[in-house]
């Protein structure tokens, strides 16, 4: 059972040692919040880089990427050879968020969801 719907929050340890970050070339900094395995979907902050931000900008008239972060959602696209390995941690009711990001992606699409307006230095922990 792939238990649709779930929602898998990334650890205060992931956060700390950085394991829910992702650099993304040519389009900036994404740091991971959730993953959503079944719609092979990832929430989280967005930095993007100068050129990426007036790019999407004429797209997304109604985001202001002069103010980082962004948050932004990517749905990926898994490598043929690493799909069993991805249905299996989907099964996994204890897959941890960073045990989602190990499967090779072999296609991505980021879209900007909307500006952030508190201070994400703040680290919120739940326990």
């Amino acid at each position: 059972m792939e238990y649709r719907g779930r929602k898998v929050e990334f650890r205060y340890e992931d956060k700390e040692n950085g394991e829910n970050m992702l650099f993304i070339p040519y389009e900036g900094m994404f740091i991971a919040e959730y993953v959503f395995p079944s719609e092979k979907r990832i929430d989280g902050y967005w930095f993007p880089t100068v050129e990426e931000a007036r790019r999407r900008a004429v797209y997304y008239p109604s985001i202001d990427f002069t103010e980082s972060p962004v948050w932004a959602t990517i749905y990926f696209s898994i490598v043929h050879e690493d799909e069993k390995l991805y249905y299996e941690l989907c099964k996994d009711r204890k897959a941890k968020a960073t045990d989602f990001l190990k499967p090779r992606w072999w296609g991505y699409h980021l879209y900007p969801r909307a500006n952030v307006k508190r201070d994400i230095r703040k680290v919120e922990v739940h326990r």
